[in-house]
């Protein structure tokens, strides 16, 4: 049996369905206007699961509210307690996408561009290399102030290219939208996403659906979300050097465990520039 299960292209960009995930704890200052900014969307056909991990402020009442205002888009769901990890509480809730695509957003970001989906949907509609599409993110402080732009140093690359040591290709999850194509748990997350892969932060579920599709991401170049560093979060709450530790390990962590047809190609690859060195003068390869 396919790793991936088939993906239903369809002839409009408004035709294909979109679920997001929304994950939130105490984001009563910002939850609303995440939520708008989806149901802004000029692509409809856009659906929301909110997951909130038990907030102890005004936000499961704000949620609700705004269920109540759009039941058919927006279903609200709860933990029992607070368990502390976005990841634990969407499995404890459920998220089951059943549209073409889906995404994930936390409560504390939002999407700056109301043609975000449409866009993402035109631009990959009819490749069959790619499987999902990000676009630019803001990242801003608690004071307000811009911090960086998050975009990839490449508009299309694959697992592939981050195992050559290609640099500079982070994307912020909150820009992502992901053809809905794998088995994995939770039946919409990659097969090799479990157990001993990490699951802390977005950066290894990015490269875990890379992986696990042997596709590409693409980039569009535009502005489509706001990331914002609240000092609230598991790493905004670190300093500068904890962050970098934490970054360096994952990194360590990821590069051990590549799956065996990726340290095939590796080799061939290195196999490939080696003969290709061979045939040129020692002056030449050494350049």
């Amino acid at each position: 049996m396919s790793r991936l299960r088939k993906w239903r292209r369809l002839g409009l960009a408004e035709d294909y369905r979109v679920d997001i995930c929304l994950s939130v704890f105490n984001h009563e200052n910002s939850v609303q206007r995440c939520i708008e900014s989806i149901l802004s969307q000029t692509h409809q056909n856009l659906f929301i699961t909110v997951v909130d991990d038990h907030s102890s402020d005004r936000s499961w009442s704000i949620i609700r509210e705004l269920e109540a205002e759009f039941p058919r888009r927006i279903k609200a769901k709860r933990t029992a307690r607070r368990v502390g990890s976005a990841t634990t509480a969407r499995r404890e809730c459920g998220f089951q996408p059943i549209g073409e695509f889906w995404g994930l957003i936390d409560g504390d970001d939002w999407w700056m561009d109301n043609c975000k989906i449409r866009n993402q949907i035109l631009f990959i509609h009819d490749s069959k290399e790619a499987v999902g599409c990000s676009g630019t993110t803001l990242q801003v402080g608690i004071d307000g102030k811009l911090m960086s732009e998050i975009r990839p140093a490449n508009w299309r690359w694959s697992y592939l290219d981050y195992l050559r040591g290609v640099g500079g290709l982070y994307v912020h999850k909150s820009s992502i939208i992901w053809k809905n194509v794998f088995r994995g748990e939770e039946n919409f997350l990659p097969t090799i996403y479990k157990e001993s892969w990490p699951m802390s932060g977005d950066w290894p579920l990015t490269l875990a659906c890379l992986a696990d599709s042997g596709r590409k991401l693409y980039h569009l170049n535009s502005l489509v979300s706001q990331y914002n560093w609240t000092e609230q979060g598991v790493y905004s709450k670190l300093s500068p050097e904890e962050v970098a530790h934490r970054n360096s390990a994952l990194e360590e962590t990821l590069r051990s465990l590549v799956p065996l047809r990726y340290r095939l190609q590796l080799a061939l690859l290195k196999a490939f520039r080696r003969s290709g060195c061979s045939d040129r003068s020692r002056r030449n390869c050494d350049a």
